[in-house]
């Protein structure tokens, strides 16, 4: 017992050392740690900002008792090698300490109640749950002890040295990331009682090429081997579930064998398999859900059994070697773009229990000649192999693949439905009746040898990109019925030159006519009150534009990059909109709109009274070289001066007005002017600009 016995002198001096340790500890790990306050003077690391190698954690910080590290609250802290985990701890949160790539050793106090650890890697108390292994460890193989039940939630995430894993029958669940991103993991032995593979579980598995699932097994979760390098996949029949992106994007798998088990293929399981070749549906499956198989560019072969009855929205869409496709009779649903893009798709048979086929089903499938369709079928018919609806009051699609040159639509047809000729690279000539009311959205998207369509006065609706892309379009006459001309209706009509707008037209929407390079003359009616963002973008041949006093808005970059464009004139009549020398202004807002490219003026002084210069507004002015901006400008838009390719001097106001995103982008002689950049901008909105 006398090894027991303290002087009373060697206890004060241990209780002192102990206070300062805690008082300096405190002190130290207020500025390493941030923490959340919780309920009973407790709190969660929440983020940690060292750069040491070896942590410990302390119990107490700014006076509360440390009882949970948060998720991801130590992510990327790369330095550290080794984590000390106090007693007073008894939550961590998912992937605390993930991605710490030099992590090799997590240690806990003997006496925490909740976690412990076993050759530096850490379990819950009584090791049924490993949570984390550290990503720092550089052991090739690891067999995971025979008492755990679950490997949770990214507890092998990142760890790149692992080749090998062994799963003792013990384990019954894989959570949530337990594997991702392990990209040298070759070979996993699951044990017979595993029930659930957890979200994106073995995603970025990169070099895992083969798995057997056990007939345990129930469920898959979302993206569980996305991105993984699986080259073949048998799904036993004990699995009710794929869920979404199971296995997206695995670039490698060639063959799969579905559980007869499944009643729901769900979105994206197997898309982007780029490998794949053929895909057998058991029976049982009801639905193959959005994109399910979309982009499987290998893909030529699809054997439908009977019991499905749902292909959803583009769930084949882009499978650009699939050549045919057998529908079953059980299908009644087939989904918007469900077999877009197929370009080597060159028959199809609707069958007689189909009621709905989804806009655009079988657009830009270029090798598709003809659509046959069952007669006894009471929703669609076919008339020279383009599909209708059964009275004929609606032509649903045109084969992109139809090899003529013109084409009449039957008088009777009301509306031409949503895509139906898009991409029919064959058609120069097309006649619309006057029984037609309504185009709609993409209806002659990317015709690109049309060059001659006659619409007659009936229609009234024109819908979004209804002729976009539509190259050898030369001229156009739009009905007097139709009201608002809709986004990108004609955008990149490069070769439209002649456009009739007709009064009574109130809306230009937003690109309506944008990169119509050829366009050189347009008049637009007095009926007209909205002019729409970029409506007019890079209509590089326009010389002139005339406002007239109905117009109550302009978007932003209505007439950007208009490189021809030396003025725009305003009726004087018009209560929001003028112009002083052929540059455009909102009166009202004392802004200036437009400063048009083509104007030959190498220096121009923004007029005293201005207060703001809009975005997009001088944009694409090659001439100007010199500009002065008053000291009445508060505020100047974003890409303002974008391309401006000979501006070389600017002067600016005394005081810095509010500025938008690279006001100079592209203007390479201005690189040292203290507003080149702005306010830092986003470069997916910088490419956008760059691209044009």
């Amino acid at each position: 017992m006398k090894h027991c016995i303290w002087s009373m002198r060697g206890t004060r001096i241990s209780l002192i050392a102990v206070a300062l340790l805690v008082y300096f500890s405190s002190i130290l790990s207020a500025a390493r740690y941030n923490i959340e306050p919780q309920e009973n003077q407790t709190c969660r690391i929440i983020d940690f900002e060292g750069e040491e190698q070896n942590v410990i954690i302390p119990s107490v910080i700014d006076g509360y008792l440390v009882s949970a590290i948060g998720n991801h609250a130590f992510r990327g802290c790369n330095t550290i090698r080794t984590v000390t985990i106090p007693k007073s701890i008894t939550e961590i949160g998912a992937g605390a300490f993930a991605y710490c790539t030099s992590l090799t050793t997590i240690i806990v106090d003997p006496r925490n109640t909740s976690y412990t650890h076993y050759e530096g890697v850490l379990f819950d108390k009584i090791k049924k749950s490993i949570h984390t292994y550290p990503n720092g460890k550089i052991a090739g193989t690891y067999i995971i002890p025979n008492e755990v039940n679950s490997i949770g939630d990214m507890a092998f995430q990142y760890c790149r040295h692992l080749k090998h894993i062994t799963i003792p029958d013990s384990v019954t669940k894989i959570e949530s990331e337990a594997f991702r991103d392990c990209g040298a993991l070759t070979d996993i032995t699951l044990s017979d009682t595993i029930t659930c593979i957890g979200e994106w579980a073995f995603s970025a598995c990169y070099s895992l090429q083969t798995i057997t699932i056990p007939e345990s097994t129930t469920s898959i979760g979302k993206g569980a081997f996305a991105y993984s390098g699986l080259t073949r996949i048998s799904i036993p029949d004990s699995v009710t579930t794929i869920d979404e992106q199971a296995f997206y994007m695995c670039s490698n798998l060639e063959s799969i064998t579905l559980s007869n088990n499944i009643t729901v293929i769900n979105a994206l399981a197997f898309s982007r398999c780029n490998a794949l070749k053929q895909v057998s549906i058991p029976f049982g499956v009801t639905t193959i859900a959005e994109e399910a198989f979309s982009m499987c560019r290998s893909l030529n072969s699809i054997s439908l059994s009977n019991s499905v009855t749902t292909i959803g929205d583009l769930a084949f869409s882009g499978c650009t070697s699939l050549s045919t496709i057998s529908l079953t009779d059980s299908v009644t649903t087939i989904g918007e773009a469900a077999f877009g893009g197929c370009s080597s798709l060159n028959s199809c048979t609707i069958t007689k229990n189909v009621a709905e086929i989804g806009a655009g089903a079988f657009a830009c499938c270029t090798s598709l000649a003809t659509i046959m369709v069952d007669p006894t079928n009471t929703q669609f018919t076919q008339n020279e192999g383009v599909l209708f609806t059964k009275q004929g009051k609606s032509l649903h699609t045109y084969p992109a693949g139809k090899n003529a040159s013109t084409y009449a639509v039957p008088f009777g047809v009301v509306v031409i439905g949503d895509q139906a000729f898009s991409m029919c690279e064959y058609l120069t000539s097309v006649n619309i009746p006057d029984s037609v009311t309504v185009i709609g959205q993409g209806a002659f998207y990317r015709c690109l040898s049309l060059n001659k369509i006659t619409i007659a006065n009936s229609v009234k609706t024109i819908g979004n990109e209804a002729f976009s892309e539509c190259t050898s379009l030369k001229n156009i006459n739009i009905p007097s019925g139709v009201t608002t001309i809709a986004e990108r209706t004609f955008s990149e009509c490069t070769s439209l030159n002649t456009v009739n707008i007709p009064d009574g037209v109130i809306d230009i929407n937003t690109q309506a006519f944008s990169r119509c390079k050829n366009l050189n003359c347009i008049s637009i009616p007095g009926s007209v009150n909205t002019i729409g963002t970029m409506a007019f973008m890079e209509c590089s041949s326009l010389s002139s534009i005339s406002i007239p006093d109905s117009v109550t808005e302009i978007g932003t970059g209505a007439f950007a990059f208009c490189t021809a464009l030396a003025e725009i004139t305003v009726d004087p009549g018009n209560p929001t909109f003028s112009d002083s020398k052929g540059v455009l202004f909102n009166t009202q807002t004392k802004t200036l709109h437009t400063y048009p490219a083509g104007k030959q003026t190498s220096a121009y002084s923004i007029p005293d009274g201005t207060l703001a210069l809009e975005e997009l507004s001088f944009s694409g002015c090659s001439f100007l070289s010199s500009l002065t901006i008053g000291n009445s400008v508060t505020s100047i838009g974003t890409l303002a001066f974008c391309n401006c390719t000979t501006l070389s001097d600017v002067t600016v106001p005394e005081i810095e007005p509010s500025l938008g995103y690279d006001l100079f982008f592209g203007c390479n002689n201005l690189k040292n002017h203290p507003y080149y950049t702005g306010v830092p901008m986003a470069k997916s909105t910088v490419n956008e600009v760059s691209a044009l």
